[in-house]
């Protein structure tokens, strides 16, 4: 007897024979959970401290150790210029000479008047020892004695005033005469023959004494680096581009007039050579960054890329490397910086980072405090 495959009791026997193998299939794979995602990929690099061995490099130029603007202490016409740019002199040598014709004139002038107030002495004081014998003989009143002792004393004081006034002409014609105050090098004659000058009106600058100086101007954001006593060095290219050492002996209070630098000088060592250096030589000075600055070099110049502080609402931050089971999957934290001011390279940071930090420069958008992530090969710099 054939069966037929197509009858309802065969049909139905199927379908659910293959209900309880999906059933079964479904409840084996319900046990299974999905597989954990590996710790993000981030990069990072090494902080390093800059401070310490951060250095710079200003323009300069030498100065004498002392420089003398040399100058007349009367107005007049210049009648002689007897130094050249360059030229040695001694203490006492001829400078410069004004006309001294007008002041010759004020000179006879003034001894002329001394005189004649000399000769009214001569003859209040005659007049005066007369009235006294004639008031002894009763034959003038006593205001009369009076009048000739006061005529007298009026006298003797226009002798004093006459004679002081021939004393300062005379001075003052010394004056047209200019003499070196001591030894030394003509580094600039501003002035010329029959050019009027004024009383204190530079006309010699003379360089003398003392070994040459190098000043150079520092930026506000550098200056309060540095500290009288920092070393510097300071080379000359007229020299063959040889370098000397310098120690820093002032800087100035205030910024030069339409700048934001402030003026540094700083003294040559008398070491071999340094003779050679004249006033005006331009000089390429390299600068560390000063003592202040390396007191406090682990935290005070660390530079970082400025993408890697991030700021919110607690301040600015960074992620680091906090700790780690091998060196490919750490542990990173949030670590508060305080920050300064954009330097070549990135932004200071003045707090919170040290040499030697691991700094997370990559991946910054995925990642918070505590996460374990992995290092990217080759990130860590």
């Amino acid at each position: 007897m054939t069966t037929r495959s197509n009858s309802p009791t065969f049909a139905l026997a199927i379908v659910v024979a293959s209900a309880s193998v999906c059933i079964a299939g479904a409840g084996c794979g319900g046990d299974k959970k999905p597989a954990a995602k590996p710790p993000r990929l981030v990069r990072v690099e090494t902080v390093r401290a800059s401070g310490a061995a951060q250095r710079h490099s200003f323009s300069g130029v030498a100065k004498a150790g002392v420089a003398a603007a040399l100058s007349f202490k009367v107005a007049g016409s210049v009648a002689r210029v007897a130094v050249k740019v360059g030229a040695r002199v001694m203490r006492g040598q001829l400078i410069a000479a004004l006309d001294p014709s007008d002041y010759r004139l004020k000179v006879r002038e003034a001894q002329a008047g001394a005189q004649q107030a000399r000769a009214q002495l001569r003859k209040a004081r005659a007049d005066y020892t007369r009235a006294r014998k004639l008031y002894a003989n009763r034959s003038i009143a006593l205001k009369d004695l009076d009048a000739a002792r006061m005529a007298a004393d009026s006298a003797r004081a226009s002798v004093q005033v006459a004679s002081q006034r021939a004393a300062l002409a005379s001075k003052q014609l010394s004056y047209c005469t200019l003499r070196a105050p001591r030894d030394g090098a003509v580094a600039e004659v501003p002035v010329k023959v029959n050019e009027n000058v004024r009383a204190g009106q530079a006309v010699v600058t003379l360089n003398s004494g003392g070994t040459a100086e190098v000043t150079f101007n520092v930026p506000a954001a550098l200056v309060g680096t540095f500290a009288r006593g920092d070393t510097i060095s300071a080379r000359f290219s007229a020299l063959g581009n040889k370098r000397f050492s310098a120690t820093i002996t002032e800087i100035a209070p205030a910024t030069v007039k339409k700048s934001t630098a402030y003026p540094v000088t700083a003294k040559l060592a008398a070491t071999p050579g340094v003779e050679a250096v004249r006033a005006g030589m331009s000089a390429e000075i390299e600068v560390g960054a000063g003592k202040r600055a390396a007191a406090s070099a682990p935290t005070a110049r660390v530079i970082v890329p400025a993408h890697t502080v991030l700021e919110d609402g607690k301040g600015r931050y960074c992620f680091v490397v906090r700790s780690g089971k091998d060196k490919r999957t750490v542990t990173i934290e949030r670590r508060a910086v305080k920050t300064g001011a954009l330097a070549r390279g990135g932004i200071v940071v003045t707090d919170g980072l040290r040499a030697g930090d691991k700094l997370v420069n990559a991946g910054l958008r995925f990642v918070r405090h505590g996460q374990v992530v992995r290092l990217q090969v080759g990130g860590a710099r």
